[in-house]
């Protein structure tokens, strides 16, 4: 529920960052011409050469907002946070070498590029648009990923992240949930004593 939660935590901060910024630049759309000119036909003004733009106000005003590109930013948001949170769960970083984990592990991030990629395709972004908003995205969800959980290169951390709860600061582990949970996190415990693994355990009998 927590991974769910910090998603939509992320998807929403770059939604609202996105947003602000789009309004504060104000960039022209690719296609802002056709936008503000449906018929292909340019006028201005005799006097001071003023352009007058003859399409409708709404679609005029969604011209001005080009930077950074929302669907990008919202994708990697989303799917960026996702690329991490398999990581954790398949043990990328393991050195047990398994290729085909790290192309798990890169397709939420491929889904996330081909959207960038489309939406320049389609003349409503420009490249640099497209990667402040990749930047953007995946930037907030690594930040909102790592106030919670460890990175996905440390194991013995992975293994405590998933089943310690409530107190962070002074957890109590039980051997038989750790031994249900993950044989891993067990022998890592019971190699080392309390002060090593930061944590107090609890001996089921």
């Amino acid at each position: 529920m927590r991974y769910l939660v910090c998603l939509l935590f992320s998807v929403l901060l770059t939604t609202v960052i996105t947003d602000a910024l789009k309004d504060a630049v104000g960039r022209p759309r690719p296609d802002f011409f056709w936008r503000c000119f449906p018929d292909g036909k340019d006028k201005y003004m005799v006097d001071t050469g003023e352009v007058i733009c003859t399409g409708e106000r709404p679609v005029i005003r969604e011209g001005y907002k080009s930077f950074p590109s929302g669907h990008t930013s919202w994708c990697f948001a989303g799917l960026g946070y996702l690329s991490l949170y398999l990581g954790e769960k398949i043990r990328v970083f393991d050195h047990c070498g398994h290729p085909a984990k790290l192309a798990i592990v890169l397709l939420p991030i491929l889904m996330a590029t081909l959207v960038g990629i489309s939406r320049v395709d389609d003349y409503w972004h420009h490249w640099d648009d497209v990667f402040a908003g990749a930047f953007l995205g995946q930037s907030l969800a690594i930040f909102v990923y790592f106030q919670l959980f460890p990175s996905v290169e440390d194991a013995k951390c992975i293994e405590l992240y998933g089943f310690v709860a409530g107190d962070h600061q002074n957890p109590t582990l039980s051997l038989l949930d750790v031994h249900e949970s993950s044989p891993l996190l067990e022998d890592w415990l019971s190699s080392c004593t309390e002060s090593e693994c930061g944590i107090g355990i609890e001996t089921i009998t």
